[in-house]
C-alpha cells in the first residue's frame, strides 16, 4: 500500500503543477476569463477527489484513516467553489465510497486493510450502511456550519467595510 501512496503524491504533485502553470500562462497571456479558470478550478477537484479516492480504496476504502481527510477536503471545496460545487463533489465521494464498499461486501473487489486493530471484512451490511449515513451527515452538518460562518464573516466585513467609510467621511469632515 506504501507504494500506491507514493505513486498517488507523485501523480498530485505532476498534476497540481500541470494546473498551476496552465492558469500561470492563462493570466500571462491576458486570456484569464472566469470560464478558463472555472474548468482549471474543476480539473484540479476532479483530479483531487479521485486522487483521495484512490488513496482512500487502498487503505481500507471506508475504515481508512485517511477519510477525515477527504470531509475536510470536501469542507474547503465547498467554501472555495461555493455550495454547488461542493454539492456535486460531496455527493460524488458518497457515491464513490458507497459504490466501493458493495462491491467490496459482494467480494467483487478484495478489501485492502492497512493492518489497523478496528478493521472488518465488511461482514454486515449494516455496518457499511451506517458508516457512509455517518459521513453523509458529518459532511452535510459540516457544509451547513460552515456556510453560515462564512455568511456571517462576510456579514461582519461588509459592516467593518461601512464602518471604515463612514470613518473616513467623518474624519474628512472633521478636517475641512
Amino acid at each position: 500500500n506504501l507504494g500506491w501512496l507514493t505513486g498517488l503524491l507523485g501523480v498530485a504533485a505532476v498534476s497540481q503543477s500541470v494546473i498551476a502553470a496552465l492558469a500561470s500562462r492563462v493570466n500571462r497571456a491576458g486570456a484569464a476569463s472566469p470560464r478558463v479558470l472555472t474548468t482549471l478550478l474543476y480539473a484540479r477537484i476532479t483530479i483531487d477527489l479521485l486522487l483521495f479516492l484512490v488513496a482512500i480504496r487502498v487503505t481500507g476504502g471506508i475504515e481508512s484513516p485517511f477519510l477525515f481527510l477527504l470531509v475536510a477536503y470536501l469542507f474547503v471545496i465547498d467554501l472555495q467553489a461555493g455550495p454547488r460545487v461542493g454539492l456535486v463533489a460531496s455527493l460524488s465521494a458518497l457515491a464513490a465510497l458507497g459504490l466501493n464498499a458493495l462491491l467490496e461486501f459482494s467480494r467483487v473487489l478484495p478489501h485492502l486493510t492497512v493492518g489497523l486493530p478496528f478493521e472488518t471484512e465488511y461482514s454486515s451490511p449494516l455496518f457499511i450502511y451506517v458508516t457512509l449515513v455517518f459521513i453523509a451527515a458529518i459532511v452535510y452538518l459540516g457544509l451547513n456550519n460552515l456556510r453560515a460562518v462564512a455568511d456571517q464573516l462576510r456579514g461582519r466585513e461588509a459592516r467593518l467595510s461601512q464602518t471604515s467609510t463612514e470613518l473616513a467621511q467623518r474624519v474628512g469632515e472633521l478636517v475641512a
